[in-house]
């Protein structure tokens, strides 16, 4: 009997993998119908401070969904965006005035735009 388990054992590993990996495969995709969320919608911060952006992903019946976002700051002079992982940015207030971090999937179609002001104290 202990044989015929261990005959078993590459089979299994197998089809374990092949099941996680379809799940995995859907990690980027965003369909028509999803929504993307970002918190917070926007950015009111004084001359080198920092503040957390976090994205996450919904899918048509409001459950979170696995998705991988870019931050990307559409003013440098203003703020710095340092991506923690794959849904959080660090935003780093550098200077006075407004600008935007754009947050986008790659290979979706969800694209938000976070709002940055920055103030002196």
């Amino acid at each position: 009997m202990s044989n015929f388990r261990r005959d078993l054992r590459l089979p299994l590993l197998v089809a374990g993998t092949f099941a996680l990996g379809a799940c995995h495969s859907d990690e980027v995709m965003i369909l028509p119908g999803e929504d993307v969320r970002v918190a917070p919608a926007s950015l009111r911060l004084t001359v080198g401070d920092s503040a957390a952006i976090r994205a996450s992903r919904y899918d048509r019946s409001g459950r979170p969904a696995l998705a991988r976002f870019t931050f990307t700051n559409e003013r440098p002079a203003v703020s710095a965006v340092r991506a923690v992982n794959d849904s959080t940015a660090i935003i780093t207030a550098l200077a006075a005035g407004e600008g935007s971090v754009l947050v986008f999937s790659p290979l979706g179609n969800g694209t938000v735009n976070v709002p940055v002001t920055v103030v002196t104290r």
